[in-house]
């Protein structure tokens, strides 16, 4: 199962949140994914994603979005850098759960939001 921090989404009811996901998980750490859009919009490679991941210990993501320029780093090392201008440029801010058969917990020691001028 995977998760994420989403931004940038605008949810119609609780299974339906197109936006963006700052992705988190086996095969998707470090990735950006639009749901119910565009789906992977840059993917990092497991491989190197593998030698950031803390296992059984926190990670830490930085996420910088700025008009259709959404930049992020996992433990240090920037793995999204991309202007998607077919996304959105606005909503809210959240976290996202891989639901369904698939059973997994997010556990978040520390969340900060800064408005950039």
């Amino acid at each position: 199962a995977n998760s994420g921090i989403c931004i940038r989404i605008n949810p119609t009811n609780f299974d339906n949140a197109p936006g963006y996901q700052v992705d988190m998980g086996p095969g998707y750490w470090g990735c950006l994914w639009e749901e119910q859009r565009a789906g992977m919009v840059q993917k990092y490679p497991t491989e190197l994603a593998n030698k950031l991941v803390k296992e059984n210990d926190w990670n830490h993501y930085y996420i910088i979005a700025r008009d259709h320029h959404i930049q992020a780093w996992l433990n240090g090392v920037k793995t999204i850098d991309t202007v998607h201008v077919n996304g959105f440029s606005e909503g809210a801010i959240g976290f996202q759960l891989c639901h369904g058969e698939k059973h997994n917990v997010v556990d978040v020691k520390t969340f900060s939001l800064r408005l950039l001028k």
